[in-house]
């Protein structure tokens, strides 16, 4: 028998009770289009912390010399880090080439212990932190040698502004002791608390010059805003290595790394439970619909219609009312997403700054459009929807015909 056959007289049945049936409808549709929102609210936030994370300064990978995360030291250096750095030119990655080295700040009377980070300008463009300042300018080409741009939490400790001008002390590797006057330029908007803490930011011709580094390169990171992952890319790099090590911003950072799959498991989850009390409405108009019409299941049945077209029609009645409502509640749904996607929400009005893991977050909370999740939560409510309706459709089926027909209900 066609489909067709099935789903008209189940339509008119549904009709039957129109107040019952939208209801159920739209308990169903008000579920999905809250899945499909606060699944896009979800990813919009984990997308907009892996963004913050791999766009602002660390790359999706980066190139660090064997041992050198476990024990950060000076001497420790890559080699050879211009093959790598030439290999990612060649396959439209952008690479930011950076030296790393402890020093001492002092402004006046105060002073404070500092990370210093020698970069290429050029090179920095590819990644948000370089524009991301609170007042003041980045470095370039048109900034003077002894410029440096301060995190925000050493600026405000060393109550140090644009103009001033701080002593640096660091010991040099050549055993003497390195004394040059900075001037600053920049000050960062907030990035993340251990940058923000500590670092000093200046060319990495200054960086030669105060260090005495003899060259030396601590971090290659890379970045691809074409959709390639992380993954990706290290294979593409790996045999350029030439004995660098390769990590991943998941391997740099696993409790961002946790969150996100957290985040995704707990959508999972919460979208089961949504789905499960969109179910069970289902199953109450259903069970419904069946004691209402023992009757007439009686005397369809006395007339010879076959359990298993009953159990078919029954079926296909929680299925078109499942199916208008997953419909509806994913078009309306995703139009909230658009919204919210356009129209973000701004935490910063209720909450300041916030930074989540150590790493300052935006506070503009956008939705994110996530179509795999949509369609998750579509397959998910449908084959509920299809699920709850098996014990009203055996109940239809098993009824004894006499029986039913001598229904008082």
């Amino acid at each position: 028998m066609m489909l067709s056959g099935h789903i008209v007289p189940a339509w008119r049945n549904l009709l039957r009770n129109r107040r019952r049936t939208l209801v159920t409808v739209g308990a169903v549709a008000f579920t999905m289009a809250l899945l499909v929102l606060v699944g896009a609210l979800s990813e919009g936030m984990v997308q907009g912390l892996i963004r913050n994370v791999t766009e602002t300064s660390m790359g999706l990978v980066q190139a660090h010399a064997p041992g050198y995360l476990s024990d950060p030291s000076f001497y420790t250096a890559m080699e050879h880090s211009e093959v790598l750095e030439a290999a990612a030119k060649d396959a439209g990655i952008s690479v930011a080439r950076r030296s790393f080295g402890g020093g001492l700040l002092a402004y006046g009377d105060k002073s404070a212990g500092a990370r210093i980070w020698g970069v290429v300008p050029e090179m920095e463009k590819a990644f948000r932190f370089s524009g991301s300042l609170a007042e003041g300018t980045f470095l370039s080409a048109k900034t003077p040698p002894g410029s440096v741009v301060l995190g925000r939490k050493i600026a405000h400790l060393l109550k140090a502004g644009i103009g001033d001008d701080i002593v640096v002390l660091v010991q040099a590797s050549d055993g003497s002791v390195g004394n040059e006057l900075l001037r600053v330029v920049g000050v960062f908007a907030p990035i993340g608390d251990d940058f923000d803490r500590s670092a000093a930011v200046i060319s990495s011709a200054d960086f030669e010059h105060v260090f005495v580094s003899g060259g030396r390169v601590h971090e290659l990171a890379f970045l691809a805003r074409d959709g390639r992952s992380a993954e990706t890319l290290v294979s593409e790099l790996e045999p350029f290595a030439e004995g660098a090590v390769l990590r991943t911003w998941r391997q740099l950072m696993p409790p961002i790394s946790d969150m996100d799959l957290m985040m995704r498991g707990m959508m999972v989850f919460v979208g089961l439970v949504f789905s499960l009390a969109a179910g069970f409405g289902i199953v109450n108009t259903m069970m419904m619909a069946v004691h209402e019409r023992v009757r007439e299941y009686g005397v369809l049945k006395a007339l010879g219609c076959t359990p298993l077209r009953l159990f078919v029609d029954t079926s296909i009645e929680a299925l078109l009312m499942g199916g208008v409502g997953t419909v509806l509640g994913g078009l309306v749904g995703q139009g909230l997403v658009v919204w919210f996607i356009y129209h973000p929400i701004d935490l910063s009005r209720i909450v300041g700054d916030m930074s989540l893991v150590g790493v300052a977050f935006d506070p503009l909370w956008r939705a994110a459009s996530a179509p795999d999740l949509i369609f998750l939560n579509a397959v998910v409510m449908l084959v509920l929807c299809w699920g709850v309706s098996i014990l009203p459709a055996l109940r239809a089926a098993r009824l004894n015909p006499v029986e039913a027909m001598n229904h008082d209900g």
